[in-house]
């Protein structure tokens, strides 16, 4: 289940108009915080310690929370925009952004192992990129509608992991011989609505 999505991303920037053209850039820094947790399921632990894992281990049905994961996402960003005006009420433009560093935390908690991994990936680099159609009616000029599809994927280097029991964060140990990797790919496709309450208040 998706727990939470929280994302701070200022940014400052230039945009000039040229003809029908629309060129524009900007540097920023984005933070962002996710959280999931998984319910119910089963689970497959060995009976000893330092067993390893297969898949003939015996399964035991499980009920509420068992696990959660919480990701925090720290980066620098340059951004480039592109737009074009096809004519009075349609437009398309494209958008690209790079993050030439990454930051990154996670935190898996194993609540019926009363375990905890904090895993940290520093370096690696992320891109977004997304291409954006919209459209003015002739009956209105308060809304425009936003037709978009976009990716964006992040790649951190490989970190370091480490361990402890719940509740004991300053004293945890870190495993030589585990190392931490994220991969994030996200596609999208949006509908939007824009609109300009300075027209709907100035309309006359």
């Amino acid at each position: 289940m998706f727990d939470k999505h929280l994302e701070i991303y200022p940014e400052i920037g230039w945009g000039h108009g040229i003809g029908r053209w629309y060129l524009g850039a900007s540097i920023g820094f984005l933070y962002r915080n996710r959280k999931w947790s998984a319910t119910g399921g089963y689970t497959q632990y060995p009976s000893k310690l330092g067993d390893y894992w297969s898949e003939d281990l015996p399964k035991q049905d499980q009920a509420g929370v068992v696990i959660t994961y919480e990701e925090s996402l720290w980066a620098p960003s340059v951004a480039l925009y592109v737009g074009f005006s096809i004519n009075e009420r349609f437009s398309i433009g494209a958008s690209g952004s790079c993050y030439p560093y990454l930051n990154v935390k996670t935190v898996d908690t194993h609540i019926l192992r009363q375990t905890r991994f904090h895993d940290e990936m520093k370096g690696g680099w992320g891109v977004l990129a997304e291409i954006i159609g919209t459209y003015s009616p002739k009956t209105s000029d308060i809304v425009d509608f936003r037709l978009g599809l976009g990716y964006e994927g992040f790649f951190p280097k490989r970190g370091s992991s480490s361990s402890g029991g719940l509740g004991m964060d300053t004293w945890l140990g870190i495993d030589s011989e585990i190392e931490s990797q994220m991969k994030s790919n996200l596609f999208w496709l949006h509908l939007g609505v824009i609109v300009y309450p300075a027209k709907l208040f100035n309309k006359k």
